[in-house]
């Protein structure tokens, strides 16, 4: 009543619904002695970052790709250095994108 009891099954989950993370803790719960990792990272207010906003139109997007995924990518493991790639699906298919980039960045 009131909550959907489906199985998914991923190589990767992230769990980007804040610092009390209802997922996390339902995760744990389900399944206590699973061997996820689970990963905070502490918050840097001196990184510096500079956007930009991507509309990506479905007949664009590989057919392959499920619409019902946030897609996330970063080009490193230096958060202060690398780039941050942030997906949304739109209920119509599309994707809302954010390109995050450091201001020092002089790739084109």
């Amino acid at each position: 009543q009131g909550h959907d009891d489906s199985k998914v099954r991923a190589q990767f989950v992230v769990a980007a619904d804040g610092v009390n993370s209802t997922l996390t803790r339902k995760m744990v719960e389900v399944a206590p002695d699973s061997s996820f990792n689970i990963t905070k990272l502490e918050p840097n207010l001196e990184r510096e970052l500079v956007y930009k906003t991507l509309g990506l139109d479905k007949s664009k997007i590989p057919k392959d790709w499920r619409r019902d995924l946030n897609y996330s990518a970063r080009s490193g493991e230096d958060l202060i250095k690398s780039v941050t790639f942030e997906a949304l699906p739109t209920r119509e298919g599309n994707l809302v994108a954010v390109l995050l980039f450091p201001p020092t960045d002089d790739r084109d």
